[in-house]
């Protein structure tokens, strides 16, 4: 459900609180204090991930699913989709919506690029003549926000998508059908001659056997993506620590495994993100929706770093609901756009600064909870 509308009293009450000296919250918390996060993993037993994750009011459920993409589909890079939206019960309005909007496009760019190894990890089948994707995992992320009464909407959506990552286990496969000579198959079908990754007269080697391959229980090392057989080792050692040599194949088989699969690999490095909210002489923390609605959007500041520290990407956060159609209306709004004034350069290096210490602290407290939650859930198999 819709939270209430604030009043231009309980705005101006609250932000006076913030800008005094020293500063007050209502909840009494210092001004760099997170409120109790509740974090749950393993929610949906039936998908490859899931988590759920509460702070104050506000409550984000992840969850990833995966899909076997074929063919040319395999080939693209494009192996994560998301999808954002609010539980029904919500009845958002256009802010809300906007915000989401925002969220939704955030998340699709930190799933964009992921790294080689993490990239990689998603291929299932190479061609064991081109060295290209035959088979591929996608993954579906669908983030739902249930409520949203606590405000910090931001920073609990990449907290549950970083504990939902950690939580992906993708199925182990198992190569079958390996090419046993793929020379004796060049010289079979008349198209001995050529490199790995050239066509003939008539297209590629694939489309001019119209097979993929002949059945074998041997498997012999066949060289990556664009190699012929000319070139040195290094290259080879450098697909074969990919895994590429060892997925060519024609065909593949789900392992039954006990633990579910293997961990994403690019889990580890995926950013956390904080949102820094700057006042004129301090700034604070998990803003409430209140202290949320007392600063404009440009003093909202969301830092999204890796736990080495490295930025991955700064954004201004938009407002949770819309200030101007609560009690008091825009009068209210340009009321407190005055007392905050506009965002200095320098302050906004600071905000930087101090999101990305934060965003470490934080990916640490994470990583932490998660970890010691799937060492209990490994002794709970044993």
């Amino acid at each position: 459900m819709a939270p209430p509308a604030l009043s231009r009293s309980q705005l101006s009450y609250t932000l006076t609180g913030l800008l005094s000296a020293p500063p007050h919250r209502q909840d009494d918390r210092a001004l760099l204090a997170f409120r109790p996060l509740s974090l749950a993993t393993g929610i949906a037993p039936q998908a490859a991930g899931s988590a759920r994750c509460e702070l104050g009011g506000t409550s984000v459920v992840v969850v990833v699913s995966t899909e076997v993409m074929q063919d040319q589909e395999a080939e693209s890079p494009a192996r994560i989709s998301c999808n954002l939206d609010c539980s029904p019960a919500m009845q958002p309005g256009p802010t809300l919506t906007a915000l989401l909007t925002h969220l939704s496009t955030l998340m699709s760019s930190l799933l964009a690029a992921p790294d080689e190894p993490s990239s990689e990890q998603l291929v299932i089948l190479r061609s064991p003549y081109t060295g290209r994707p035959t088979r591929a995992w996608r993954l579906h992320v669908d983030a739902t926000l249930q409520s949203h009464a606590g405000g910090n909407v931001a920073d609990v959506l990449v907290a549950t998508l970083y504990a939902a990552l950690w939580d992906l286990r993708l199925p182990r496969t198992t190569v079958v059908g390996v090419v046993e000579d793929v020379d004796s198959v060049r010289d079979k079908m008349g198209v001995h001659g050529l490199s790995l990754g050239q066509t003939g007269a008539g297209g590629s080697i694939d489309a001019m056997t119209g097979i993929k391959g002949p059945l074998s229980r041997h498997k012999v090392q066949v060289q990556g993506q664009g190699l012929s057989q000319g070139q040195g080792q290094g290259q080879q050692s450098k697909d074969k620590a990919h895994g590429r040599v060892d997925k060519a194949g024609v065909d593949f088989e789900v392992q039954d495994v006990w633990d579910g699969g293997e961990p994403w690999a690019g889990r580890s490095e995926f950013p956390v993100g904080v949102t820094v909210n700057v006042l004129p002489r301090s700034t604070l923390l998990d803003a409430t929706l209140a202290e949320e609605a007392c600063l404009p959007p440009s003093r909202r500041i969301l830092v999204l770093s890796s736990p080495t520290g490295k930025v991955r990407a700064v954004q201004t956060v938009p407002n949770t609901i819309d200030v101007a159609a609560s009690v008091g209306g825009e009068a209210s709004v340009n009321e407190e756009e005055s007392m905050t004034g506009t965002l200095p350069y320098a302050r906004l290096k600071e905000a930087i600064k101090a999101g990305t210490e934060h965003a470490k602290a934080l990916h640490a407290v994470l990583r932490s909870q998660l970890t010691d939650s799937s060492d209990g859930d490994d002794e709970m198999q044993d």
